[in-house]
């Protein structure tokens, strides 16, 4: 299940990548590279990047964030991140053996 979690890690740095995101693309490297590696703090690592102010879950990928993405595509993109992180922190939470919200 950790190489499942990297792979959605993975797919979620493609798409920050296409839009210059820098932060949020290095911290999940990392995590992907560390589960890549059978290493279980990139679970936690990963889980660490949400909630609190400035969290991932606090992107907004738009212009005004000097994201590469038309004003037309924000709702969309938008969108596609939210399912891509839900499903990636489900699954982390699942193996982190902790499914409270």
């Amino acid at each position: 299940m950790t190489t499942l979690l990297a792979q959605h890690i993975e797919k979620i740095i493609a798409l920050l990548e296409e839009v210059g995101d820098a932060h949020w693309t290095t911290w999940l490297k990392q995590d992907a590279a560390d589960l890549r590696a059978g290493d279980q703090r990139g679970v936690r690592h990963f889980l660490s990047a949400f909630g609190g102010m400035g969290s991932l879950n606090d992107l907004i990928i738009c212009p005004e964030n000097c994201h590469r993405v038309k004003k037309e595509e924000v709702d969309a993109v938008n969108r596609k991140l939210t399912a891509m992180l839900e499903d990636a922190w489900n699954l982390a939470r699942t193996l982190a053996g902790d499914t409270a919200r």
